[in-house]
Formats: C-alpha cells, sequence, structure tokens
C-alpha cells in the first residue's frame, strides 16, 4: 500500500477496498454477551463442584468482563481515536481479556498467574486466554462472537498480550494514531492486509483494555459492588513509604508492602486513587472520572453506614481518617489540574503529568508535611 505524508504521519494514500466483505457480516453484541455467559457459566458449575468454596471469586469474574465490555467501548467512543465502527470490537476486547480466568481457576484452583503456571503452561492467563481463543481453528472465539473471521486475529491478540503490555512495541508514537483511524473504518484496516497498520490498532486497544482493567477497582467501590474496609481508628496512618509515593504519584507495588508485612486499610484506599495518576494515559478516561465525580463517590461509598465507637453515624469530615480526606482532596485537585494541563491532547503527555503534579505537590505539600509530622509523633509517643 502507498502512502502520504499527513502532518508527519505517512496514512494510506487511498480508500482500502472492502468490497470482498460480506455487509451483513457483522459482530453482534448482545448476542457475544449472552454467547460469553453460556460459557462462563459451564464452568462457574464445574468450579463449583470441584471448588465449592472459589465459585463466588469467578463468578465476580465473568461480571468483570460484562462490565469490562461496557468500559472499553465506551473509552473507545469517547477517545477520539476512533469512529463509530470499532466500537463493538472494542466491546468484544473488553468483554473477553480474561477469558483464559475460567479455565485456569478450574485447572488450579487459583487466579494467581505464577501459582496456576503448572497446570495451564503458560505465564499468565492473557497468553493463557490466547491460546484458548485460537485452539481449534478459533472454535471458542467462533462460538461466542460468531463466524466473523475477520475479526479474530485481533481480538486473539489483545487478550494475549493484555497481561505483557510493556513487551508491545510501537512503530510510532501512540499520538501519531489519533490522525489514521478516524479516517477509516475497522473493516478497512483489517482488510488492508497492512501489517503495520494492523499491529499499531492492536497496540492501541491493548492499552485501551489494561487502562480500563485497573480503573475498575474504583468502579467497583464507586458503584457499591465492593466496599473495603476502613480502619475505625482516627490515629490510625498509612505506611509512610506509601503516603511518600501516593503523594509523589508513583507505582505502589501490593506484593512488595505485603512482604513487609505492611499493608493496612489506608493502604489500599491510597494505591486505589493512586492508580488515576500511574495508569491513565487517555485524557478521555480522567474526563469521564471527573464528570461522574468518581474521587468524591469512592469516598463517600467508603464512609457509608460507618459508625463510632459510640454507635454514631461518622458525616464530619473531621472525624473521619486525616489520610483518606487528604487523599480525596489531593486526588481531586490533581486530577482536575492533569485535565487542564493536558487540553487540546487526547492522550496525556508527560509533560502535562509533570507539570500538573508541580502543581498539586506545592498547593498540597503543607497538609501533606503536617500528615507526616502528626505520624512521626504519633510513632514517638
Amino acid at each position: 500500500m502507498e502512502y502520504i505524508d499527513h502532518n508527519g504521519v505517512l496514512i494510506p494514500n487511498k480508500r482500502i477496498e472492502i468490497s470482498t466483505i460480506d455487509i451483513n457480516d457483522k459482530l453482534d453484541i448482545e448476542r457475544s454477551k449472552q454467547k460469553f455467559i453460556i460459557y462462563s457459566n459451564f464452568y462457574i458449575h464445574l468450579i463449583k463442584d470441584k471448588h465449592l468454596k472459589l465459585t463466588d471469586d469467578i463468578a465476580i469474574k465473568q461480571q468483570h468482563s460484562l462490565t469490562m465490555g461496557s468500559l472499553v467501548a465506551d473509552v473507545t467512543h469517547k477517545s477520539g481515536f476512533f469512529n463509530e465502527s470499532y466500537i463493538a470490537s472494542a466491546f468484544l476486547d473488553g468483554l473477553l481479556h480474561d477469558v483464559g480466568r475460567f479455565r485456569q481457576y478450574l485447572l488450579s484452583g487459583t487466579l494467581n498467574d505464577k501459582d496456576s503456571k503448572e497446570f495451564t503452561g503458560f505465564e499468565n492467563h492473557g497468553e493463557y486466554g490466547g491460546f484458548l481463543l485460537e485452539k481449534n481453528d478459533y472454535e471458542l472465539l467462533k462460538f461466542i462472537i460468531g463466524d466473523v473471521r475477520r475479526y479474530y486475529r485481533i481480538i486473539t491478540e489483545v487478550v494475549r498480550n493484555h497481561t505483557r503490555i510493556k513487551n508491545i512495541k510501537y512503530d510510532r508514537k501512540m499520538e501519531d494514531l489519533i490522525s489514521i483511524f478516524p479516517n477509516y473504518s475497522i473493516d478497512e484496516v483489517i482488510n488492508s492486509s497492512d501489517e503495520k497498520l494492523i499491529n499499531m490498532l492492536i497496540a492501541l486497544k491493548i492499552k485501551m483494555v489494561v487502562e480500563e482493567d485497573s480503573l475498575e477497582l474504583l468502579y467497583n467501590v464507586k458503584d457499591g459492588k465492593w466496599k473495603p474496609a476502613i480502619s475505625s481508628e482516627h490515629t490510625k496512618f498509612a505506611h509512610p513509604e506509601i503516603m511518600e509515593k501516593f503523594f509523589n504519584q508513583e507505582k505502589i507495588n501490593i506484593a512488595q508492602f505485603r512482604e513487609m508485612n505492611a499493608w493496612a486499610c489506608n493502604d489500599g484506599f491510597l494505591f486505589r486513587y493512586g492508580l488515576i495518576f500511574q495508569n491513565i494515559k487517555f485524557r478521555s478516561s480522567l474526563q469521564n472520572i471527573i464528570d461522574d465525580d468518581t474521587i468524591n463517590k469512592v469516598f463517600d461509598m467508603q464512609y457509608n453506614n460507618v459508625k463510632n465507637d459510640q454507635g454514631q453515624l461518622i458525616t464530619d469530615d473531621s472525624l473521619k481518617d486525616p489520610v483518606m480526606v487528604f487523599a480525596r482532596d489531593y486526588t481531586n485537585f490533581a486530577a482536575k489540574t492533569l485535565l487542564e494541563c493536558s487540553k487540546g491532547d487526547k492522550i496525556i503527555s508527560e509533560d502535562a503529568k509533570k507539570v500538573a503534579k508541580e502543581i498539586s505537590q506545592r498547593e498540597f505539600g503543607p497538609q501533606y508535611q503536617e500528615l507526616v509530622s502528626k505520624r512521626k509523633k504519633l510513632v514517638i509517643d
């Protein structure tokens, strides 16, 4: 295929012929949802017989998959990267990203990739899911989404690689993708047989799945699907290293602190808010969080029906955990600042993150230092 230079980005020089595609051969989201439920229910019943105590865990994975379908479709629609033709396949990316979990759980009795490797033969559930989808000439994928073979490879690669995104290589900067895909339907891209274009599409779709997969932790709390425990002690503070990482908007490694026996309720709260700074790449995702008031709703849901030692509902901020109040206010300010600093962009740049962090830390630095001082005094006393 010939390319022309468009603002420094090479794009196809002419419309891609799609006359070989049957226009009635389309993805059907509702049909795929029902087929996926049939497939996952089959494993839920088998797991119930073999690992009775684990049934609830895997049932949650079924709901997670259905929710992810909607989340990935929504961010695809709002991202500005794509036109309407990409939304159905985006839903399937989210729906099927954890398809390997069900058989993984049946074979091993665990969702831990490291512990299940000897049973599945694969490093992680993403690779195992990709294997299951393409096994026997894509028999499983055909059952769930129908005989639309042109989508098989793309969906399979998204599933296979969403757990190893660090290994994904990009031929161009992500920002360059923006000017390409809105001008072509997904069928045109797939039918082009242009490997460079198709691989770029797969890479961007993987990014969207990974981002929404991590943020779903926040959404579950916001929607009341999961209510993490909180400390009932007014003076309970988070681990100092975790507080520092949160304030610096750095990655918080849960496994590292659990191995140190240094993981408490407040640490999990900071970790979940920290996902916003660590994992959001697409401005549309950040806009969704702010428009939906997710940060405040997560906080309010945590304190829903929480009572003090006298049995009274805790409603005033002064009676709530100071670390959690600080985390809410800091995250709100930092998220809105980042949105403002990235205005005009579809992908949040590192420069925008750096400027927004500096502004947020300058604004909340005194409060943070006061919290740190109180914690040190508490330890000494």
